[in-house]
């Protein structure tokens, strides 16, 4: 029975039939965690042990604060026919923006459409809640990964150097769903031109992160990120700045065994980005951010 928490949006008929999309359930903890971790293991081997666990629980509790997974998560059964085939997980970021982390299927269930159809209704019905764009990354080598996002409709947005693993380059994909969609106060409005950038609403309370303060003035976040990158958050835009939070992010999260530090700056901050190059940072690509508001440059520095 299609419940009203399930995704039910008929693919074309000359696709692969109906597939349903139903949040999971506790009972489907250890079989999402299962397939989760056999994938990651291959193509992510720094990712800890307990990934798919917390993911999922982060899901089911409703929880925006773990340790690595901050954002609001969803996992999702994917049925075909009635039967689960498989999962396919999302994370809501602050920006009106939908990630798909991760879709693995059951044995059996590969390159038959199945994996694009249900990243197709995905992005339906988040296009009809107003988020302005859908993404995902996928290793760079994992041909199939990549052919499966192109299906759907994804194009190839930047490629993050040894982003998710010391072995492999990650492609962003991503997806405009509402491109004249505008952040208003952290909401979607598609008229008024008037709007706030993310850094100037990110509640920094609930978010995990290392806090670094000039004093008592707070001016940089760091997040640690799975496998061995670490998001540098600027609170104070300049470049003296930057180079205390960089420096402090290394001193901490180099012995911790994080091997690659990241930021992503407005691309009008010009003095920014060249304070962040002269520390060799290297730009990996350009973001584009919704209507009126600047695209986002990603700096990156490996180790």
């Amino acid at each position: 029975m299609i419940k009203n928490k399930d995704l039910y949006l008929p693919l074309r008929e000359d696709r692969i039939g109906d597939i349903v999309l139903s949040l999971a359930e506790i009972e489907n903890v250890d079989e999402f965690s299962s397939l989760l971790r056999n994938y990651v293991s291959v193509h992510y081997p720094e990712t800890e042990y307990s990934y798919g666990y917390d993911f999922i629980n982060s899901s089911l509790e409703g929880r925006e604060d773990n340790q690595l997974l901050n954002g609001k998560k969803s996992v999702w059964c994917i049925l075909n026919f009635g039967n689960i085939v498989g999962y396919i997980a999302t994370t809501v970021k602050d920006n009106n923006c939908v990630k798909i982390n991760h879709c693995v299927l059951r044995p059996g269930n590969y390159n038959n459409g199945i994996a694009s159809g249900a990243i197709l209704k995905l992005a339906r019905f988040y296009e009809n809640l107003g988020v302005f764009k859908i993404y995902a990354t996928a290793p760079k080598n994992h041909t199939s990964a990549c052919g499966c996002l192109s299906a759907a409709g994804f194009s190839i947005e930047l490629t993050l150097k040894k982003h998710y693993s010391e072995f492999e380059d990650e492609i962003v994909f991503s997806r405009l769903l509402n491109p004249q969609a505008i952040l208003i106060d952290g909401k979607i409005d598609k008229v008024k031109p008037n709007y706030i950038e993310g850094h100037d609403f990110f509640d920094y309370s609930i978010k995990p992160c290392k806090h670094f303060y000039f004093g008592h003035k707070l001016f940089g976040l760091a997040f640690p990120k799975r496998g061995g990158a670490v998001k540098l958050q600027l609170i104070t835009f300049n470049v003296q700045s930057s180079k205390h939070l960089i420096n402090l992010s290394m001193q901490f999260f180099l012995p911790l065994g994080k091997r690659r530090l990241y930021c992503l700056v407005p691309v009008s901050e010009k003095e920014l980005i060249n304070g962040f190059i002269q520390e060799n940072f290297e730009i990996e690509g350009q973001i584009q951010m919704q209507l009126n508001t600047d695209s986002l440059v990603l700096i990156a520095k490996n180790f």
